[in-house]
């Protein structure tokens, strides 16, 4: 709340600095105040057009609400400013995934995965997408062992033989 005061006050200051905007719209995100935190993220996106996290912002905060579109217009308009951005990829991905895109889910979240290996963590913590997919045995075992290569332990225990990949005999 104190940070909230502080860049508050610095907005009133200089109300159109990039790093004062971006800090004031954290703290209202931070603190639900996600309607502040819209209208100064928009403010951002027309003052500085070709700056990529106020778009994934704001994609964010609709993906948070359940309004998915809105997320994947924003998460788009940030690919395009920032193309090799594994974040970006990744709230594609759960959008994709939220909107039972799973397939397109999938194909999105690989391309997190190539520019941030660590994402396959954040995989199996949203959902464990891979259960349900409709896409081949051979590709799941593919996602299984890139997550196994960089220490994913349900990864693991999957390629182990411990975790059921939902596929009949």
């Amino acid at each position: 709340e104190e940070a909230l005061k502080v860049f508050m006050k610095a907005d009133q200051t200089d109300p159109d600095k990039k790093e004062i905007m971006y800090e004031l719209a954290n703290c209202y995100m931070e603190t639900d105040a996600t309607d502040k935190a819209v209208k100064i993220l928009e403010r951002m996106t027309l003052l500085f057009p070709k700056e990529p996290y106020s778009f994934l912002d704001l994609g964010i905060i609709y993906l948070t609400n359940k309004l998915y579109k809105n997320g994947l217009d924003y998460f788009m308009a940030a690919l395009e400013l920032e193309p090799d951005d594994p974040d970006i990829y990744y709230n594609i991905a759960v959008a994709y995934s939220e909107t039972n895109q799973d397939n397109l889910s999938v194909d999105i979240y690989m391309k997190a995965l190539l520019r941030n290996p660590e994402l396959v963590v954040d995989f199996w913590e949203y959902g464990n997408l891979l259960l349900d997919l409709d896409i081949s045995t051979e590709f799941k075992y593919e996602i299984l062992s890139f997550g196994a290569e960089y220490g994913d332990v349900k990864a693991k225990e999957v390629l182990e033989g411990n975790l059921w990949l939902g596929e009949e005999e």
